[in-house]
């Protein structure tokens, strides 16, 4: 076999393989999906160059090779679909007609859990292969909004590059910055929606307006309504900067708590003598 450092195709010749994997036919892919996949990752510089060495579970080990060019595999319509996280297009908007009303339900993780900054780690090689730290912070976003340091490990085993660690790092502590989940029951329609598919959500409650989020998991409930979970997003995720101030606090339209409310207008006084 030619050595192909491709990300995807790695990914995909690792669960073809029957002895050190779980060996999977080659029907049961959409090999559309793959091919996309590879071609992202040449249009976009990510290549594996690692070995799969830990006795792990075989989905341990695949997340480990997924996680070098931020990628995800999904069950769809019979077969196993490889995407890429991208700011996608939405492919469905729904608005209060479609949500059940009282379902809406908005999951913030608590400050342990929302890290600003990561500590990368690669073998470099230009540096003979030696095991490397990266750190990817934004210090402005630390001394403005958290005023301290909450960090989190990323052991990249595949990249080699300082420069892929550098993007990775990037897109992965931002993401978990931008960590608001939300959960809420709605039309069965919803039901053609996928993971990792993008929608547009219009609702009242958290103030949206064609919010744009990802769908995380859908579940089918017993009276055919469906039951949704999806995740914020940002095209800013995307871009390769660093620039995690901006998801530092929740996005809403509705008013501000801490704004002086505004002045009585309207106001009748009538005076009446006893």
């Amino acid at each position: 076999t030619v050595h192909n450092a491709n990300n995807a195709l790695v990914a995909y010749d690792f669960l073809r393989n029957d002895r050190y994997s779980i060996g999977l036919p080659v029907n049961i892919f959409d090999i559309d999906s793959i091919k996309d996949a590879a071609n992202w990752c040449d249009v976009n510089g990510y290549q594996f160059n690692g070995s799969v060495l830990d006795r792990q579970t075989v989905i341990d080990n695949l997340d480990d090779i997924l996680r070098n060019f931020r990628a995800g595999l999904i069950w769809s319509e019979g077969n196993y679909k490889l995407l890429n996280y991208e700011y996608d297009t939405p492919v469905m908007h729904l608005t209060e007609d479609d949500i059940d009303a009282d379902s809406f339900k908005i999951i913030v993780p608590g400050i342990p859990e929302t890290p600003n900054r990561v500590i990368v780690h690669y073998n470099d090689a230009v540096d003979n292969y030696i095991s490397k730290s990266r750190v990817i912070e934004d210090k402005d976003a630390i001394l403005v909004y958290d005023l301290e340091e909450r960090d989190f490990e990323l052991e990249l085993k595949g990249t080699i590059t300082a420069q892929q660690a550098t993007k990775l790092g990037t897109y992965y502590v931002e993401r978990n910055r931008l960590n608001y989940q939300f959960s809420f029951s709605c039309h069965a329609r919803t039901l053609a929606l996928e993971p990792m598919d993008m929608i547009q959500v219009t609702h009242g409650l958290p103030g949206w307006s064609a919010k744009i989020v990802r769908v995380l998991d859908t579940d089918l409930l017993q009276d055919g309504r469906v039951q949704l979970s999806v995740l914020s997003e940002a095209s800013a995720l995307y871009d390769d900067i660093v620039s995690t101030a901006q998801h530092s606090a929740y996005q809403t339209n509705l008013p501000s708590p801490t704004d002086p409310p505004p002045n009585v207008t309207n106001l009748l006084v009538e005076e009446t003598s006893d």
